[in-house]
């Protein structure tokens, strides 16, 4: 979708570990075959890009945990993305996905470095997994 300039990309990436090669080539493949300067990509990754975005009571052992960052890195990396959740609130926690074993930060708005943010927040709602993430764009009159 294009706003006056900006194009949205919402996604939905697979989840689970029996599509980690599918969600794994739709992150690093498919999402910057449709990306367009300067885009807005945003949704449900079912991924994390920093080992401290997911709490869990699995032990997954360190180098498999850092295996499992690489594919979001890379499009992040890629596309020269910014995560606006870390360029305005820096490393206060956001669990946008919780169950009774883990916690983890799944949901995400990224942006292209000259597209700019003035706030965003966590969204609590009674149901479902995952908490909205809520982000105000600066507006710059013409």
């Amino acid at each position: 979708m294009e706003v006056k300039g900006l194009a949205f990309v919402c996604i939905y990436a697979p989840s689970g570990d029996q599509n980690k090669s599918y969600r794994d080539s739709f992150l690093r493949q498919t999402i910057p075959a449709y990306d367009k300067a300067p885009a807005i990509i945003l949704g449900d990754f079912n991924a994390v890009d920093e080992i401290d975005d997911r709490k869990s009571s699995n032990t997954t052992p360190p180098k498999l945990r850092l295996a499992l960052l690489e594919p979001l890195r890379d499009l992040v990396k890629a596309l020269s993305l910014t995560d606006v959740w870390r360029e305005i609130r820096k490393n206060e926690p956001c669990w946008t996905y919780n169950c009774a074993a883990s916690q983890a930060r799944l949901d995400r708005i990224y942006c292209h470095h000259h597209v700019k943010f003035s706030d965003i927040h966590l969204h609590d709602l009674p149901l479902g997994d995952h908490r909205p993430i809520v982000e105000y764009k600066q507006h710059h009159p013409s």
